[in-house]
């Protein structure tokens, strides 16, 4: 079992600021050449699996049907030790 906790500032709350906390029994990361990740949540029954983006925040938020997307993502197993930091970071 593994706790991800996502995070972002860009606009989508009142005060700017968002933290979500998942659960997941496992994981999966697709990581682009530009700077964003996919980070697919895996449950013990597959209709429950979700994707979460990781990735630019400062634009209007996408249409209903898409992905959540947050800026960076901290990973943690079942004992809680971070696993994994996930950080967009915009390649120029």
């Amino acid at each position: 079992m593994f706790t991800i906790k996502f995070y972002s500032t860009g606009p989508g709350s009142p005060d700017g600021y968002r933290q979500v906390i998942k659960e997941a029994e496992s994981f999966t990361i697709l990581r682009g050449d530009d700077g964003t990740a996919e980070i697919t949540l895996h449950q013990r029954d597959p209709a429950f699996d979700q994707r979460i983006d990781i990735g630019d925040c400062s634009k209007p938020s996408l249409p209903e049907g898409f992905p959540a997307r947050f800026e960076s993502a901290i990973i943690e197993n079942s004992a809680g030790k971070t696993t994994e930091m996930i950080n967009f970071r915009p390649r120029r």
